[in-house]
């Protein structure tokens, strides 16, 4: 996935309704938008990062993500760094995928308790 850092966190209710729209995220809804980390070391250093797209989707990858972001109202100031990270592309259906895809960015999950038996 390509991934971007806002620059400011101000800047992320806004950013989240435009990105909706320019670039949806349809077959990934078990991930969450956007996460909230902590630079190691600096616990006061939040950083609010924000899913994109998926690479695979970007035809000309991350430069080709960013101009079409400016063409579309989406400054290259909104975003401190854009870069790219694996996420998990299916959504867990066990406890334990859940919690071994969190580790990646955040998860939606709802309990198959039928899921949990079989596994």
């Amino acid at each position: 996935f390509i991934v971007a850092t806002l620059a400011d966190r101000k800047v992320a209710s806004s950013a989240l309704k435009k990105l909706q729209v320019i670039l949806p995220l349809d077959k990934y809804h078990h991930l969450k938008r956007i996460r909230v980390t902590t630079e190691s070391g600096h616990d006061a250093e939040r950083q609010h990062q924000i899913l994109l797209c998926p690479l695979a989707d970007s035809r000309t990858g991350v430069a080709g993500v960013q101009e079409r972001l400016a063409s579309e109202g989406l400054a290259n100031s909104s975003f401190s760094s854009v870069f790219t990270l694996p996420v998990p592309s299916q959504p867990p259906l066990t406890r334990k995928q859940f919690e071994a895809a969190s580790k990646f960015w955040p998860i939606s999950f709802h309990e198959d308790k039928y899921q949990q038996l079989v596994a």
